[in-house]
C-alpha cells in the first residue's frame, strides 16, 4: 500500500508497525572503562547514526538523544 508519515494518519487508524531492537556489541565491556559523560556521549553518537539510517529508508525515529540534552 501507500507509506504514509504517522503525522499524516487519523487518530485511531489501525495501521502495520516495525520495531527494531538494536544492541551495541561490547557496550557494557566499555562502559565498565569509561565515565558516566563519555558512555552518554558513545551512546549518543550510535543512537544518532542509528536514526539517520532508519530515517534514509523512510522510517522514524520516535527518540532521538539530541531530543533529551
Amino acid at each position: 500500500g501507500e507509506r504514509r508519515n504517522d503525522s499524516e494518519a487519523p487518530p485511531g487508524e489501525n495501521r502495520i508497525c516495525t520495531i527494531m531492537i538494536a544492541a551495541l556489541s561490547g557496550f557494557a565491556a566499555l562502559a565498565t572503562h569509561l565515565a558516566a559523560d563519555q558512555v552518554k556521549d558513545v551512546a549518543d553518537r550510535y543512537l544518532e547514526e542509528l536514526c539517520k539510517q532508519v530515517d534514509a529508508f523512510g522510517g522514524t525515529c520516535r527518540w532521538r538523544p539530541s531530543d533529551h540534552p
